[in-house]
């Protein structure tokens, strides 16, 4: 790799070696982070001899960070713009290898990929706690087509559940396009389950299942591979109650929806 002018940050490499707990002992060129990625290997001027390459795993989910504009804005918050937004992913990209970012043409946004649900929601949650207030779209898994065939990304899901909400489990997996591979007897009582899933039909599963075992089962998730298209996995099967106006709830209003969904709001709430 080419190495820049004197004149360029050695931030990259300073970075790295914090992470690995590494000291930097001498340097006697300076040179551009954008020019460095993980893999790449340094060698003195005139010399080629790289080290074998590090392969990094492609993102297979994707979520859009853009400004919050709801009637809400800027109460949650104090970085609220399109250009604090691309700053901090930006310099989060300096460290998350695992992480992709690009600009939404049209709109103040950007199109954020990474590996898994997990990965995105702690970005997300690390920037809501240094202040940063945006907007978030639905989950989205990135296809890729592989020997002429659209593919998709699947996970292993590993499941101990009490036995009486065994049944319940697999019924809900299978709708989301699993496949059962494993099932035993567990401890007492309990039942092992291991399925292989599409990411696609994971997404929003957990609070179902945390419903479904009374708060009692256990789910791990990892990445497996690319398979074949699924096909269409159904959506919700319930409505949401949505407010139409801005303003404070009241009792009576909120009493007389109770019968027709679980309220997330208490009376006098903006």
């Amino acid at each position: 790799m080419s190495l820049s002018s004197k004149e360029d940050k050695l931030s990259i490499v300073l970075n790295l070696c914090r992470k690995v707990n590494k000291s930097v002992f001498f340097c006697r060129e300076r040179y551009s982070s954008k020019d460095i990625s993980i893999g790449d290997t340094l060698c003195p001027q005139g010399v080629v001899d790289p080290l074998p390459p590090i392969i990094i795993e492609r993102p297979t989910l994707s979520m859009n960070f853009m400004v919050n504009s709801s009637p809400f804005a800027g109460q949650s918050g104090k970085f609220l713009t399109s250009r604090h937004i691309k700053e901090r992913l930006e310099k989060e990209l300096e460290t998350n290898v695992g992480l992709e970012v690009e600009e939404l043409p049209g709109t103040d946004g950007f199109k954020v990929s990474g590996r898994g649900e997990l990965h995105l929601s702690v970005l997300l949650e690390e920037m809501r706690r240094e202040g940063y207030e945006l907007c978030v779209s639905k989950p989205e898994v990135l296809f890729e087509e592989i020997d002429g065939r659209k593919c998709e990304p699947y996970e292993t899901v590993i499941v101990n559940t009490p036995s009486d909400y065994a049944s319940t489990i697999i019924s809900d997996l299978q709708e989301r396009k699993a496949t059962l591979l494993v099932m035993s007897n567990g401890e007492e009582g309990y039942t092992h389950l291991e399925f292989s899933a599409p990411t696609r039909g994971l997404i929003g599963y957990r609070s179902n299942f945390i419903t479904n075992t009374k708060g009692e089962g256990i789910m791990v998730r990892s990445f497996d591979s690319y398979k074949p298209y699924a096909g269409e996995i159904s959506g919700r099967k319930n409505g949401v109650l949505v407010s139409m106006e801005t303003g404070k709830t009241f009792g009576y209003a909120l009493y007389n929806l109770l019968d027709r969904g679980t309220m997330l709001v208490e009376p006098a709430t903006d």
